[in-house]
């Protein structure tokens, strides 16, 4: 699924929740955008860039998850919910 990123993973991956994990190395940014009749655009990918922005000035790589695909460029990787499955059934 993101084949496209650095390969360096961390050595424990914590569960995504409503609380915040800190770590000593950003590898990717990213956002999910699960509505019905939207793809992930332009606007989006703005709102993504102006975060990353605010949290560093490295060039860390930006992924989407999007129910209906992306209709811009500038993102390292994309997938969609088949991918999004297969990975976790794959891990």
């Amino acid at each position: 699924m993101l084949g496209d990123l650095p390969q360096q993973r961390p050595g424990h991956v914590h569960v995504p929740g409503p609380h915040t994990c800190r770590s000593e190395e950003l590898l990717f940014l990213g956002s999910v955008k699960w509505l019905e009749s939207s793809a992930f655009d332009n606007h989006d990918l703005a709102a993504l860039q102006k975060h990353r922005a605010a949290i560093t000035g490295e060039p860390v790589p930006l992924v989407a998850v999007s129910h209906n695909g992306t209709t811009c460029s500038g993102l390292q990787a994309a997938c969609g919910p088949g991918e999004l499955i297969g990975a976790w059934r794959r891990a």
